[in-house]
């Protein structure tokens, strides 16, 4: 088979799978570039990109347009998610180099270095020692237990996963470890009762998933919690009770989707979650997030950990990494989306996925706002370009006051709705930033009810209000939220891993700077945002150049609203 033929292969296979089967734009582009590549037309452009795939007027096309940017962003990471649970044919991956547009092709471990090296359980910036599977939270391969064949096509038919475990041999019938035999009992539990929510949604359409002529709605999600009871293993009821609790009001207070309550038979994802106990007495848990069509979208191993608040931590943060308005659910939302959004929910998982990577999109926002004033999730469009307005204010060297448009703007939203926590986290940031830390302590207590369910949210509230010292007793809790945030995002998005830089470094935990280092973000496009996480990441360890600090602080402002705040963390540098 010669080259040729061996990339359409390839691409026809990603093709096939489900997260681009559901994508008409990633697969689309796809398509386009590979068809670029085989007609040796060299290396594609924006322009080529923008005009002769996404239709762009050449007459009104503007280099500064971020389309192309997000679309082949989009690209690389469903390319890469698709490859941490398919191998590739002919042992050859598809694959874009970061900043590039055109197709390479090559084997797992040039392409993708960082899931090779997940899948022989090693973690690239550790030199080659083993990597603890509950620490790792973006995008992991999927770990399993090998079972029998039968067993296997069985439990997996709908959603093949790898047979190994974080790099050691296929588990066979001989005798092995006890905790390997806890986790393929929490495997197969987990599975089994995913299979039997999905039993009941045997004769249910797509119709709940689909996207009709209004648009995408938020989806709902039904939480199914298991803690197995019965003899060895066996989990005590109190602990089951608080996790019930806990799953569900994390889900309450997601900004993306809807609590069922009713049935997995009418829901549109499925989140599950099973615990047992090791033979040592620590807890070992499955948390697994299923959609209608009995895809996997979301699947992660917890344990084993010998503390039961430590253990409903982590299963906090994973859930969180899920129903972000920038998690794994958000994703596959966005998967199912056209480039045009058709109501303000559309458009806020768009502003949200652009903000990664640095893209403001003041364009974009405006008109969302104008084509959809009373949308459900306008006044959250809203809160957000008043955050983009009063951060131009304060980057060049102003103040925001209550008579400028930011200020009056999130006051105009906060009288309609007063829990927004958009609108309540940039509140707490302007009246910090005025320097009434007292007066905003109010204003972050609303934003942190729902909005920790977005990390980064969270963060740029708490790390504007280092620079207070009237609300300094609230440090060490800050500092503990700012650890463990960190602990549970090694690989996170350049924006949240910015604030996490800049959290530990005024928290004085500068010993997990080395958790945020990871190849992953190969998956973002270069951009604005990364360049200056990249420069603060070598000022932060002490390895930056005066163009790095300079960097920093012309575009801390970006971040951190407070000037006594920014003094305070510029002083650490």
């Amino acid at each position: 088979m010669n080259r040729d033929e061996a990339i359409r292969r390839e691409m026809n296979s990603v093709l096939d799978s489900p997260q681009f089967s559901r994508s008409r734009v990633s697969s689309g582009l796809l398509r386009y570039l590979v068809d670029f590549e085989l007609k040796q037309r060299g290396e594609p452009s924006q322009t080529d990109i923008a005009l002769e795939f996404l239709g762009k007027d050449a007459a009104n096309f503007d280099a500064a347009d971020s389309s192309v940017r997000v679309a082949m962003s989009r690209l690389r990471k469903s390319l890469k998610d698709y490859y941490l649970v398919h191998q590739p044919q002919a042992e050859m991956c598809i694959h874009f180099r970061s900043g590039e547009y055109r197709l390479r092709f090559a084997k797992l471990a040039l392409a993708y270095p960082d899931l090779n090296a997940f899948r022989a359980g090693t973690d690239p910036k550790t030199k080659g020692e083993p990597q603890d599977p509950s620490t790792s939270t973006r995008r992991p391969p999927p770990k399993a237990v090998d079972v029998d064949e039968q067993s296997r096509t069985n439990a997996q038919r709908r959603y093949p996963l790898p047979t190994q475990t974080n790099g050691e041999a296929p588990i066979t019938g001989k005798a092995f470890p006890a905790f390997l035999k806890t986790g393929l009992l929490i495997f197969c539990a987990a599975s089994l009762a995913a299979l039997a929510a999905f039993g009941l949604r045997s004769n249910q359409s797509e119709r709940q998933n689909a996207v009709g002529d209004k648009g995408a709605e938020p989806p709902s999600i039904y939480a199914s919690i298991s803690a197995l009871g019965v003899g060895e293993g066996s989990v005590p009821a109190s602990y089951e009770k608080e996790l019930i609790y806990d799953v569900k009001t994390l889900l309450r207070k997601s900004m993306i989707s809807r609590m069922n309550t009713i049935s997995p038979k009418s829901a549109d994802y499925v989140l599950t979650l099973t615990v047992r106990t090791a033979s040592n007495d620590s807890l070992v848990g499955q948390l697994m997030l299923i959609s209608d069509t009995e895809e996997v979208i979301f699947e992660r191993r917890i344990g084993p950990v010998s503390d039961f608040a430590e253990f409903k931590l982590i299963v906090e943060d994973q859930i969180l990494s899920v129903i972000s308005p920038v998690g794994y659910l958000a994703d596959d939302l966005l998967t199912r989306l056209d480039d045009k959004p058709r109501n303000s929910f559309e458009c806020f998982l768009s502003v949200e996925a652009n903000r990664l990577i640095g893209d403001d999109g003041a364009a974009f926002l405006e008109s969302c706002i104008e084509q959809f004033p009373k949308g459900d999730y306008t006044s959250y469009l809203q809160a957000r370009q008043a955050f983009a307005r009063a951060r131009s204010v304060l980057s060049g060297g102003g103040k925001v006051a209550p008579s400028d448009e930011a200020w009056r703007s999130i006051s105009t939203i906060l009288r309609k709705e007063p829990q927004n926590p958009y609108a309540n986290a940039v509140a707490a940031k302007l009246l910090i930033a005025s320097g009434k830390c007292s007066e905003a302590a109010a204003y972050a207590t609303d934003a942190f009810s729902r909005g920790r369910t977005y990390p980064t949210l969270e963060l740029s509230v708490i790390i504007d209000a280092y620079g207070c010292d009237a609300v300094s007793q609230f440090r060490p809790y800050w500092n503990e939220r700012i650890r463990s945030i960190a602990l549970a995002n090694p690989s996170p998005d350049p924006l949240l891993s910015s604030y996490l830089i800049l959290g530990l470094i005024a928290s004085n935990q500068r010993e997990l700077l080395g958790n945020q280092r990871s190849s992953l973000f190969e998956a973002y496009e270069e951009s604005p945002i990364r360049t200056f996480r990249d420069s603060l990441l070598r000022v932060a360890e002490r390895k930056g150049t005066n163009d790095d600090r300079k960097k920093v602080r012309e575009q801390l402002s970006d971040l951190i609203f407070s000037v006594e705040t920014r003094n305070y963390i510029s002083s650490k540098f």
